[in-house]
């Protein structure tokens, strides 16, 4: 999504305005409600072992779990921290032997108003289902308009059972908000009272956001989501009404596959299937997945994730997919050996980031691993990183191999293409961009590590105030007895980010108040490289420098921004920082169109363009492979990105022959305030790649360097003419 900023100079801030978790009342008739069941006081050993008798329930908890989540985590200084989850003392399973079924809460969204893909999946789930032995409870909603196929309304919410080939619908509601926990907590508790199985999973079935944004975006409700608190809040719920776990909790949505995911699903499933990166909007098949659990009904769970992974996999390389995806199985009985781990390797990078040099060094480090979503201005935020990645990236030694290592025993199964390489099968949150205290509460609620938790805080501090110096929330955070995941200590996590409430605008052209302080430039030296170089003490806030190019339209004055690129080279030593830009960027017919950099690699790049597809404004995203002075530019297709309710987009959709791209640019006046939008000239998609990268056309044009800092703020330098020839030569005339 494209934010309207009213400076170019704004930081970038992250476009996903989150909800603070809560349960939403008066979605059902009274005599439809079911109320929250709260966890006994029982006994349990301590980190999750099995205890003496027990005297309630047949529960078990180390200590406490009280109120309306499952687990709990208590830090201590000396020993580090102690996780506490409900357990059973033994587990029935509450169906015959041979059954299964698999409950899908299946928020259809524009997925289906749009496209009919939820209706397509319930479709494969017909085609796979053969026996009563297997069966698809569904409950629909959330969407504005379902297909005409099976009669499902968007007036009601209805419930289905999927079995023997055939589709039932067994019972229809007033239409509830899909977004809240009380609705969850009504669909479960009723499915497993009805149609318990030997086997029972759980599929989300929607958009989803990671670790802070949730899953399953009702749209008509606002596009408000399921929270992984509330998502907890709603299995805790049904926990006394079961006498076995289910085997496995999946998510055919974007992002889910996160530690904090993980961690919150251990005390209800015993296995998590779920996607780093974004889904295509066809999602799983079904069909396959019916077919394997009618032909194995005593498989292991981890062989039935294998089949979801797999056939996922082969339906996302059926359309050309296949490289973005990713599927993992996580076994969630090893993870709390993970989190353990996670947090010690989280201790060594809170307290290297109390120095200026090891934290620009770990930012930095960050800023080059595998992330998956988006995480720039023109697109969103989605703030999703690999686990295993950013750990490697920031810790060194045998903690983070402990890392690695429990992260291999976890991850049972893991697949990704081939440019997801590296991808680890679980994600975590990173602030790349912060749309406010709101996400960071609702992150507290969910990380997995104390340690993790500060080290989050102080690049928040940092955001604001362009300094961790003067920084105190270890106090806070890391505070002997401090208690996570429960309705404890932090119940009010919002004011814990008094400081980011009150940021002020620091961004503007590079100034006093930027974090990053030019010493000398930006200038032109003998040789004709255009460079600055950055005061010896503000070094270490510099994350990176890329370069901005602009035309100035004849009519109106204005800059039309042709976007961001990374034509620079950094000397973090010395604060050196070179201009590498040749003249050269993207057309389409040869009409200049904006582009702006979103993944670089050594010999790649990714990029993304605001556009108008046949009417409707979205994003085309391309691939640059370099070979030395070569270029091959690969169109992939078209991302809505991220709104601002954190909801992702399905991965990025093919274009068409025949389908009309119209270029979208942001304006400028002279000062560098927002001015407008304003677009290109029409083309048509031909099939081929259209895009080319070639020389600008001879003429005058405005340059800037964009700095970014260690904290996700940005400052650009003054626009600076530069003019290129008929030979594609580039001449900077840097203003006084």
């Amino acid at each position: 999504m494209r934010k309207t900023h009213e400076k170019i100079l704004r930081a970038l801030l992250a476009v996903s305005v989150l909800k603070t978790a809560m349960l939403s009342s008066g979605c059902l008739d009274d005599e439809e409600e079911i109320s929250d069941s709260t966890a006994s006081d029982n006994k349990q050993t301590s980190d999750g072992g099995n205890a003496g008798d027990s005297e309630n329930g047949g529960n078990k908890y180390d200590g406490e779990v009280n109120g309306s989540r499952a687990s709990k985590l208590t830090f201590s200084s000396s020993d580090g921290i102690n996780i506490t989850r409900k357990q059973r003392e033994s587990e029935k399973p509450m169906g015959e032997d041979g059954t299964q079924t698999v409950f899908v809460y299946m928020c259809g969204s524009d997925l289906e108003s749009e496209n009919g893909l939820a209706s397509g999946d319930i479709e494969e789930m017909i085609a796979g289902s053969q026996s009563d032995n297997v069966k698809f409870v569904i409950q629909t909603g959330g969407a504005g308009a379902w297909a005409d196929t099976y009669g499902i309304s968007a007036d009601k919410t209805q419930r289905y059972v999927v079995t023997s080939g055939e589709i039932s619908l067994v019972e229809e509601k007033e239409q509830v908000n899909m977004g809240t926990a009380q609705v969850l907590t009504d669909f479960l508790s009723w499915g497993v009272e009805n149609y318990a199985a030997a086997k029972m999973g759980v599929v989300f079935w929607d958009h989803g956001g990671g670790s802070v944004s949730g899953v399953c975006f009702d749209e008509l409700n606002e596009n408000d989501s399921l929270s992984l608190e509330e998502i907890d809040n709603a299995l805790t719920s049904i926990y006394d009404k079961m006498t076995d776990k289910f085997v496995f909790i999946g998510f055919d949505a974007c992002l889910m596959a996160t530690v904090e995911t993980a961690n919150m699903l251990v005390p209800h499933a015993d296995y998590m299937f779920a996607s780093e990166e974004t889904e295509p909007g066809y999602g799983w098949d079904y069909t396959e997945i019916a077919s394997f659990m009618e032909s194995n009904p005593t498989a292991d769970t981890t062989e039935l994730g294998k089949t979801v992974a797999d056939s996922s996999m082969a339906s996302c390389e059926a359309i050309d997919a296949g490289s973005e995806a990713t599927l993992s199985v996580t076994d969630l009985s090893r993870v709390d050996e993970l989190v353990k781990a996670v947090n010690d390797a989280a201790e060594d990078m809170n307290k290297n980031s109390a120095e200026p040099a090891l934290l620009a060094e770990a930012v930095r480090n960050i800023y080059n691993i595998r992330a998956y979503g988006s995480n720039n201005e023109t697109e969103g935020y989605t703030n999703m990183v690999d686990l295993g990645s950013m750990i490697r990236a920031t810790v060194p030694g045998d903690k983070a191999d402990k890392v690695m290592s429990a992260l291999e025993k976890a991850v049972v199964y893991n697949i990704y293409g081939s440019d997801k390489d590296g991808s680890t099968g679980l994600s975590t949150y990173y602030p790349f961009g912060v749309s406010g205290s709101t996400e960071l509460a609702t992150f507290g609620k969910v990380c997995v590590s104390p340690y993790y938790m500060t080290f989050v805080d102080r690049i928040a501090y940092g955001a604001q105030n362009g300094t961790t110096d003067g920084y105190s929330g270890e106090s806070k955070w890391l505070a002997d007895g401090a208690v996570y995941w429960s309705d404890g200590d932090y119940s009010d996590y919002e004011s814990n980010w008094d400081h980011y409430n009150d940021k002020t605008d620091n961004m503007g052209f590079c100034g006093d108040k930027s974090s990053v302080q030019i010493d000398v430039g930006p200038v032109l030296d003998d040789e004709g490289t255009f460079y600055f170089t950055v005061t010896d003490d503000t070094i270490n806030n510099l994350a990176s420098v890329n370069c901005s190019v602009y035309r100035v339209d004849e009519e109106t004055g204005e800059l039309l921004e042709f976007g961001v690129d990374h034509s620079t080279k950094v000397d973090f030593s010395s604060g050196l920082v070179e201009d590498t830009f040749d003249g050269q960027w993207y057309m389409i017919e040869d009409n200049l169109i904006p582009m702006y950099i979103v993944e670089e690699n050594v010999n790649s790049s990714v990029y993304t363009s605001p556009i108008k597809l046949n009417g409707k404004e979205t994003n085309l995203r391309i691939a640059m492979e370099r070979d030395g002075n070569e270029y091959d530019i690969t169109v992939l297709g078209t991302w809505d990105g991220v709104n601002e309710n954190g909801e992702s987009a399905r991965s990025v959709v093919p274009l068409k022959e025949g389908d009309v791209i119209v270029p979208i640019f942001n304006t400028y006046d002279s000062e560098g305030n927002f001015a407008g939008k304003a677009e290109g000239d029409e083309c048509t998609y031909s099939g081929d790649n259209m895009i080319e990268f070639v020389n600008m056309p001879a003429g005058d044009y405005r340059y800037s360097f964009v700095i970014n800092d260690i904290y996700g703020n940005v400052c650009y330098t003054g626009f600076t003419v530069f003019t290129t020839d008929e030979d594609g030569n580039v001449f900077f005339t840097p203003e006084e």
